[in-house]
């Protein structure tokens, strides 16, 4: 086999490991977001941030190869896997890397969405507490900077005859 080809298979590799440890930090986001753990989800995210940093790395690593091998097999240069397993049908473990690498992207995006739909429901509901609580509170509103104007109250003053 091509080494190029190779070290292709080695990245894919390396990106579905990746892939699976995001998808493993996205099912303990899920427990976490049910029991409303936020030291967890805390900690998930920043694991979370650091893995993605690295599959980010690797996919440019990944789209550098790729010019290379656009060139070696005469093939367009946003070539699909598809495609160049068509230039060369003798390498069947690209393939079935490639549908494992699929599999496992289709499973993390799906997760994820689940994901986010909890922590939209969790934010519309605090809210709403925080509504009902300071029916005078005006929103956080994020500027430019991503600094924000936060014109809750310093004190909560509750009646305690209630």
């Amino acid at each position: 086999m091509d080494h190029n080809l190779d070290l292709l298979q080695t990245l894919m590799q390396k990106e579905n490991e990746v892939v699976e440890e995001l998808l493993n930090l996205a099912e303990q986001e899920l427990e976490a977001l049910k029991i409303d753990d936020l030291q967890s989800l805390t900690t998930i995210t920043q694991k979370q941030h650091k893995i993605c940093q690295e599959l980010t790395g690797l996919e440019k690593e990944r789209l550098q190869l790729q010019t290379v091998l656009s060139s070696t097999y005469n093939l367009q240069p946003n070539f699909s896997l598809t495609e160049l397993i068509a230039a060369i049908p003798e390498n069947q473990q690209l393939a079935a890397l490639g549908q494992k690498l699929k599999r496992n992207y289709t499973s993390l995006k799906e997760l994820n969405g689940i994901n986010s739909l909890l922590i939209k429901q969790s934010l519309s509901l605090t809210n709403k507490i925080l509504g009902a609580l300071m029916p005078n509170r005006k929103p956080v509103v994020y500027g430019q900077s991503g600094t924000y104007e936060n014109s809750i109250p310093k004190t909560i003053k509750l009646d305690k005859s209630v």
